[in-house]
């Protein structure tokens, strides 16, 4: 009789430990895939950042085209320029040259761009504010920008194996995506 008892008991203590385990599991996954869906929405509202700021630069290119009649590059930069160190652009488009001899003679403010924080997410201004010193996407590259004045050459970044994203526009702005590297497929 005791011995029994010692089995139904045993026997509880077993069932008991078995739904614990299972609910613990259960536990575990749902979190994991909780975790999942959290990441893909941060990385789904990166990738509209970064689309928002690509399109607010490509608009602001050819509202300043349209004002004043030319691209606004200056004998400095040219065909593909990249926003952490060509920002003779970013400066004319904000109405900030610091050039005797600006392109952007007004100072009209071409684009309005959110401000980054550490190399991140949006415009970078210097420590003092009056100058630009870049503009990164939300995982922290820099955009890269194509301009063709005469729309007859496929603009596109090809990456190592010489896929590319070619598209016939005189105004290309590109952000790396997750992986930095332009010309793969998680490019914005």
């Amino acid at each position: 009789m005791r011995d029994s008892r010692k089995r139904r008991k045993a026997f509880e203590w077993t069932g008991a430990g078995t739904i614990a385990l299972v609910l613990g599991g259960c536990s575990v996954m749902a979190s994991a895939l909780q975790f999942h869906s959290q990441k893909r929405a941060i990385n789904k509202a990166k990738r509209v950042t970064a689309m928002a700021a690509a399109s607010a630069l490509e608009v602001g290119i050819a509202n300043f085209e349209s004002e004043y009649g030319i691209l606004p590059v200056t004998g400095k930069s040219g065909g593909l320029l990249r926003t952490d160190r060509d920002i003779g652009l970013l400066e004319i488009l904000l109405g900030m040259e610091q050039d005797p001899n600006p392109l952007n003679s007004r100072g009209l403010k071409f684009t309005s761009l959110k401000e980054g924080r550490k190399r991140k997410g949006g415009l970078i201004l210097t420590e003092d504010r009056s100058g630009v010193a870049g503009l990164f996407d939300p995982w922290g590259n820099p955009y890269f920008i194509m301009l063709d004045p005469e729309s007859k050459t496929m603009m596109g970044i090809s990456d190592e194996s010489e896929r590319s994203s070619g598209i016939r526009q005189r105004i290309v702005v590109i952000s790396p995506g997750p992986d930095g590297k332009p010309g793969t497929k998680d490019d914005v």
